[in-house]
């Protein structure tokens, strides 16, 4: 019944590729892609004083949508904690993101924020740039 269907009605409408668009739609679509796929530049990570958000330079905002290529995992953020320093890679590898379980190693402290992953963890008071020597965190978009 299907088959017959779709020999009665034929093959698809053929689609409006890219290129056949007028230039000035061409634009507009190439723009709006654009503000959907941002990326923090650079991803900065701050005390709990700054919002996270999007980075563009001039907004100097702590990146909300931090990914850590070494585990691919999110960065969890934490504000108002810092990291107790006894932590260790096992208690992040078996705890993220389960809030429950990683508490027992945070302590409160108004204005720092603690991030982690699987694979590494960061307590932040200033604002600092994310740096590829100390942790493989990247912007995973917005």
């Amino acid at each position: 019944d299907l088959l017959e269907d779709i020999r009665e009605t034929g093959p698809p409408p053929p689609r409006a590729s890219v290129q056949s668009m007028p230039r000035e739609r061409r634009q507009s679509l190439d723009e709006s892609v654009k503000a959907q796929v941002s990326k923090c530049f650079p991803p900065l990570l701050c005390g709990s004083a700054a919002a996270p958000g999007i980075n563009k330079g001039e907004s100097r905002k702590p990146c909300s949508s931090l990914r850590c290529t070494k585990c691919d995992f999110k960065v969890c953020m934490f504000d108002n904690y810092r990291w107790d320093d006894s932590c260790e890679y096992l208690f992040f590898r078996n705890n993220i993101p389960d809030f429950g379980k990683l508490k027992a190693k945070l302590h409160a402290e108004q204005g720092t924020r603690a991030y982690a992953c699987q694979c590494t963890w960061r307590s932040i008071r200033d604002i600092a740039p994310v740096r590829a020597d100390e942790v493989k965190w990247v912007c995973g978009r917005h």
